[in-house]
């Protein structure tokens, strides 16, 4: 009786949250398109954006999750791939997914957009993206309303549950090169980086 009735508040808590989210990205967005004026338009669209990203080439992807391995490594506290695994805790999340699809397989990471749907539907400003092309997240603003993992159309943003906030690729950004694409034994995952100058209106 117990188990049904902690299930019951489970499923009341989901939709409530997605009640929430539905709600707070509707008015994010009519926010968004009353208060911004069409100077400030002007300016956004001829900036010279830097895009970065890392390109997923599923034909050479194996699934061996070494991605997996690199991101939680990068991201630990020690950078060492025993004491990450054994001695952290807690351990540190991969934000990096590889999916399987029988003899296919390909790794799943932030795509850091050129028009994020994340950034549009943070209610808290979280979410930001650089002129560099990177879009970074704040943990410290972040409220746990997850609008963001509804709005990602790549499913890559992730739930740190012991905190109640998101996470998600950073590119490792203080790195050259992000570790899982330096890790990738197969050349599946590359870094590109084009200048994007977006189109006056």
């Amino acid at each position: 009786m117990r188990s049904l009735f902690t299930l019951s508040l489970q499923t009341v808590d989901f939709f409530y949250r997605a009640i929430v989210c539905s709600f707070s990205i509707t008015i994010h967005l009519f926010m968004q398109t009353i208060y911004l004026c069409p100077g400030e338009r002007t300016s956004i669209q001829k900036r010279s954006i830097i895009m970065k990203r890392i390109v997923n080439r599923t034909e050479y992807c194996v699934g061996c999750g070494l991605c997996r391995i690199n991101c939680i490594v990068e991201h630990s506290r020690s950078k060492h791939i025993i004491k990450a695994f054994r001695d952290e805790n807690p351990r540190p999340e991969e934000a990096i997914k590889v999916l399987n699809r029988g003899a296919q397989a390909m790794a799943i990471q932030c795509q850091h957009c050129t028009t994020p749907y994340c950034i549009s539907t943070c209610i808290s400003g979280a979410l930001q993206k650089e002129a560099d092309g990177f879009v970074v997240h704040h943990p410290e603003k972040c409220v746990g309303c997850y609008s963001c993992v509804l709005a990602c159309p790549f499913g890559s943003i992730r739930i740190r549950e012991h905190e109640k906030k998101i996470f998600k690729c950073d590119l490792c950004r203080h790195r050259k090169k992000p570790a899982c694409v330096e890790g990738c034994p197969n050349r599946a995952l590359i870094q590109e980086e084009n200048e994007k100058k977006e189109k006056e209106t």
